[in-house]
């Protein structure tokens, strides 16, 4: 370790420069100083001690390294920031979408007990017997529960596409015109 003394005549005398020198280097006045007190720390940790002539030097030394390390980690940070924010945002979208979709289906049914077991069977994957303990029903009952809802969404999507089916084969109303 560093004489106290001469570490705390060091730290006097150039610790405004070494703040200066590594604020021109990252343009932060906060990481300026907090990096100069991780140099003199370092400095303050070196073993075996340098001489006192080259304590300056490698002072420096360690504070411009410092800098670099900060430099790439934030370069690094923003790369992996930008990475990553568009299949973030996309997994995002692709989330709220999904939900949507299951709200509409879980509308469909006529009882909140037929939701209820489906969403926890189906979108949350709970088994026949942990559906019952969660509901408070019995395991017949959710069994029950369930094929009614999922045999009422399959007669309202057969509904859905008789309809889209029927309008697709009508003729559009301008259809004749362009036809002639």
């Amino acid at each position: 370790m560093l004489d106290q003394t001469v570490f705390n005549t060091l730290y006097c005398n150039y610790k405004a420069d070494i703040t200066r020198y590594l604020l021109k280097i990252t343009g932060s006045p906060e990481e300026a100083e907090d990096l100069t007190q991780e140099a003199y720390i370092r400095l303050w940790k070196i073993n075996p001690p340098v001489s006192e002539e080259m304590l300056l030097p490698y002072l420096r030394v360690i504070a411009r390294n410092l800098a670099i390390d900060a430099l790439r980690r934030s370069q690094n940070v923003r790369a992996k920031a930008h990475r990553l924010e568009q299949p973030v945002l996309h997994q995002d979208i692709y989330a709220i979408e999904i939900e949507e979709g299951v709200r509409e289906i879980l509308s469909l049914l006529q009882s909140v007990d037929q939701q209820q077991v489906l969403q926890l069977r189906v979108v949350h994957g709970y088994s026949i017997k942990e559906t019952a303990r969660l509901t408070g029903k019995s395991e017949s009952a959710v069994k029950m529960l369930q094929f009614h809802a999922a045999q009422r969404i399959r007669s309202q999507a057969a509904q859905a596409d008789t309809r889209r089916s029927s309008r697709s084969a009508r003729p559009h109303p301008g259809a004749a015109r362009i036809a002639q």
